[in-house]
């Protein structure tokens, strides 16, 4: 019972953190500070890097704190989430699911019955879109926002779920969580999968990095495509094409995920032992 009161109270820190930054934080200084106002309304990404680093800044007070109190049985924010170094054939292999995850999504949100349904989709590339310069696209969606993302949902969140629950119950239960903090249904739907995904990849390389880059080749993609007007392009594909080629796409991400699981090469267990060593391999 302890240790289920133990988890409950640290997810409720981590996520609460999280909450008072991105929304408290966030808006009150928008409604209250007119050079905050003026700089981000037109520049929502570098507002959603800026935030990136704030909230990263209370992981690390959070961490602190739990140091004084914890001695001995403390471990780092680096170490909890494990950001072993990744092999070229690991990187190659996440490369592809990232491009494929981007192809998915293209192709699923221009099929006509989807678009329709549900503009959500598109709406969310343009939010996300708006800037005066495409850099800071990169920085705040592409790069920041992609590393809070995963220290909260794979280093921290789908951490304590694993401490208490198997691993199916915690990679679902943390995959409907990170689904459940996206922005409105057909969001948290890509927001679910993409969790199931990220938790699978972060389990079998045990770091944090193998997420993290899928999802910096996802969104710099995305958000690429979009700046090249490719989006648009792909909107005037037939339906049929669109569908083959969501279909498609998932089955290969699928195939990766297999791959992953049955090669060594490509597995990280002989690596499993805690190492706070932050990089990537070239």
């Amino acid at each position: 019972m302890k240790k289920y009161v133990l988890m409950i109270m640290n997810l409720a820190i981590y996520i609460g953190a999280t909450f008072l930054v991105f929304d408290k934080l966030g808006n009150y200084l928008y409604y209250n500070f007119e050079w905050y106002y003026s700089l981000f309304e037109q520049n929502i990404p570098l507002e959603l890097a800026f935030l990136s680093c704030i909230n990263m800044l209370v992981y690390l007070l959070i961490f602190y704190v739990k140091k004084i109190f914890l001695k001995e049985r403390y471990e780092s924010l680096w170490s909890v989430c494990n950001f072993s170094m990744l092999t070229r054939k690991q990187m190659t292999l996440f490369t592809f699911i990232g491009l494929a995850g981007t192809f998915w999504f293209i192709s699923f949100m221009k099929i006509s019955f989807i678009g329709e349904k549900f503009p959500d989709l598109e709406e969310y590339i343009e939010i996300f879109s708006t800037a005066d310069n495409f850099f800071y696209v990169f920085l705040g969606v592409g790069i920041a926002g992609v590393f809070i993302e995963e220290i909260l949902g794979r280093g921290l969140i789908f951490n304590e779920l694993k401490k208490v629950m198997s691993l199916p119950t915690a990679l679902l239960l943390n995959a409907l969580i990170y689904g459940y903090l996206q922005p409105s249904p057909i969001i948290m739907f890509t927001g679910f999968m993409l969790g199931i995904l990220y938790g699978l990849v972060y389990f079998k390389t045990q770091s944090l990095w193998s997420s993290i880059w899928i999802g910096i080749v996802l969104n710099v993609s995305m958000f690429t495509f979009n700046e090249l007007n490719i989006i648009d392009m792909a909107g005037r594909l037939p339906d049929l094409v669109l569908v083959l080629i969501t279909i498609s796409t998932f089955l290969f991400i699928i195939f990766s995920v297999i791959l992953l699981f049955k090669s060594d090469s490509l597995s990280n267990d002989t690596l499993n032992t805690k190492n706070s060593d932050i990089g990537l391999k070239g």
